[in-house]
């Protein structure tokens, strides 16, 4: 897979498939990887574009830049390197944020926008569950292995992925780690998420113990004629524990017929 030099950091990013562009940002720590049950079916309508965030997997690291503003712009100059104006884009969680801010500073890249398990700002109702925020509280290799055993709901996934997730945890980079809970923390695209035009589709699990699912009722709110899908018992990972319905809701937003 190539690496793209971009924004003053080396992106490793995948391009497959082909039609209408679809852009798919990954969380916190997400590898692309991590799109494993979407690629094989998304690629077979969509020029899909995945790839690892600075700070995540083979990307470069930076030692202090990880600002929600400048992952839009990595995400924008990876656009201009690869001839793409304008494509449909899908983020969740912490690439919910970086998803919402491309629509806010660059509607007319965007197609359709998709945010998956995500929020527009923190409050008592918006943003991390409390066992969330007593997670943050542990010393920092221990908030990684909190958060991961947060992720997924399931027995049958959390005992495959989450050995994998507590070696990965070893490897992430302190100042990735730091940066990107800072740029969450301090997030707020309230003021700005009316103005949005994008059609644009809010999904979320109901079982989340990450981010609360009242997030996204709440985008809804501020995003004029979105729609919003709640996937029942879905995890915050749900696009993995959930993934035929998740794929389903995305699939038929971006009218795509099986």
């Amino acid at each position: 897979m190539p690496q793209a030099a971009v924004n003053g950091i080396k992106i490793h990013y995948k391009v497959e498939g082909r039609g209408e562009p679809l852009v798919m940002i990954g969380g916190f720590d997400s590898p692309l990887q991590t799109w494993g049950r979407q690629t094989p079916v998304f690629k077979q309508h969509f020029k899909l574009i995945t790839f690892d965030a600075r700070g995540t997997g083979r990307s470069s690291k930076s030692a202090d830049s990880y600002s929600i503003a400048v992952m839009v712009e990595d995400v924008a100059n990876l656009l201009d390197l690869l001839g793409i104006e304008k494509a449909h884009i899908l983020g969740v969680s912490l690439g919910g944020l970086v998803a919402q801010d491309i629509a806010i500073q660059y509607p007319q890249r965007v197609e359709k926008l998709i945010l998956g398990a995500t929020f527009s700002h923190i409050s008592e109702n918006s943003g991390p569950t409390p066992d969330m925020y007593r997670a943050a509280k542990l010393p920092l290799y221990q908030m990684l292995d909190g958060m991961a055993g947060l992720m997924l709901n399931r027995n049958c996934y959390r005992s495959l992925l989450l050995p994998v997730a507590y070696i990965k945890n070893r490897l992430a980079q302190r100042a990735a780690i730091l940066g990107k809970c800072e740029a969450a923390y301090h997030y707020d695209s309230r003021l700005n998420l009316p103005g949005v035009r994008a059609p644009t589709l809010i999904l979320t699990g109901t079982a989340d113990r990450v981010i609360l699912p009242s997030s996204s009722e709440i985008l809804r709110g501020l995003i004029s004629g979105s729609k919003l899908v709640m996937v029942e018992g879905g995890s915050h990972m749900f696009f993995i524990e959930k993934k035929e319905a998740f794929n389903r809701a995305v699939l038929d937003f971006l009218s795509v017929r099986s």
